[in-house]
Order: C-alpha cells, then sequence, then structure tokens
C-alpha cells in the first residue's frame, strides 16, 4: 500500500502519541499510581488513528480529528491554568516564547487533519489508480 510521504509522517507521529502513552501507563502502574483513564483513552484513540489511516479507512480522519482536538483542548486548558495562578513570565517577549511550543503544536494538529482529510478524500496526494 503506498502512501505519500506526509502520511507515513502522520501515521508515525500518531504511533508514537499512542506508545508512549501506554509507556507512561505502565509506569504509573508499576508505581502503584490512579491511573488516568484520559491516558489510556488518548492513547488508544492514537493508535486507531494510525493503524486505520495506514489502511486508508475513511473513518479514520474521525479518530484524527478527535486526538487533535483532545490535544489542542488540553494545551488550551493548561494554558488557562496557569494564567488563573499568576503568568510565570514578566515580560512580552518571555511570554512569547514560552508559547511557541504549543502554537506549533496547534499548527500541526489543525494542519495535519487538513491533509488527512484531503487526502482520504482523495483531492490532493491521490495514490489510489
Amino acid at each position: 500500500m503506498k502512501h505519500p510521504i506526509i502520511i507515513y509522517l502522520i501515521i508515525i507521529i500518531l504511533l508514537y502519541l499512542g506508545v508512549n502513552g501506554y509507556l507512561a501507563l505502565y509506569e504509573i502502574w508499576k508505581s502503584e499510581n490512579t491511573i488516568d483513564p484520559f491516558s489510556f483513552v488518548f492513547a488508544s484513540l492514537s493508535i486507531f488513528g494510525a493503524i486505520s489511516l495506514y489502511f486508508r479507512k475513511n473513518w479514520s480522519k474521525y479518530f484524527i480529528y478527535l486526538v487533535a482536538l483532545l490535544t489542542t483542548g488540553t494545551w488550551l486548558l493548561s494554558i488557562w491554568v496557569v494564567v488563573q495562578n499568576g503568568w510565570p513570565y514578566s515580560t512580552v517577549q518571555e511570554s512569547i516564547i514560552s508559547l511557541i511550543p504549543g502554537f506549533l503544536l496547534l499548527t500541526v494538529c489543525i494542519c495535519g487533519s487538513i491533509v488527512v482529510h484531503k487526502y482520504l478524500k482523495g483531492s490532493i496526494l491521490d495514490t489510489k489508480k
């Protein structure tokens, strides 16, 4: 099954998220702490999204949209909590620099969702013959 390189990159990112999520859950379980069900769901969605995208299932986009939405929502929630507890940086430059990784994460989520949508729709990077 031939895919464009960008799809392979999205699959690798999703597998990475899923495997790291499962490894983190294993470490939490090993240390006898409470396992967060959100982490298990997020890791499972990532793995299912990667596998179904590899097999070019049209419904895989919903897993990917959900992973992107949960990632974005979690980041926005964490920023809101930081703002409520007092922003740790005093200058505008430090604040902007601290937000760059999150904005890059949001960019990957949005662009990845768009690429997957267009790929599965067949309007770009079409390898179906």
